[in-house]
């Protein structure tokens, strides 16, 4: 999910170019949203696209419980839609 998260990242400032990108995660998404910024920002400091973080928003971060329900988060991303695989 965190390296879903990068490329997502990558093709939204790459649409947008002149924009600044804030991340924000409620719950489970609090904690990928948490270790996609660590991550961005430390293997990816040396590629230009990085500076378009320019903030993190976490809202209800509960480690334990999400960390419990990441086993099931395949089964829920694989039933989405089609059209918000595509991003």
């Amino acid at each position: 999910m965190i390296e879903d998260s990068i490329n997502v990242f990558k093709k939204v400032g790459a649409m947008f170019s002149d924009a600044s990108i804030i991340l924000v995660g409620h719950s489970m998404g609090g904690s990928i949203a948490t270790k996609t910024c660590q991550k961005i920002l430390t293997e990816h400091k040396a590629e230009e696209w990085h500076k378009k973080l320019q903030g993190l928003f976490v809202i209800d971060v509960v480690e334990g419980s999400a960390m419990d329900a990441l086993p099931f988060m395949e089964t829920i991303v694989t039933s989405r839609p089609q059209e918000f695989k595509s991003l």
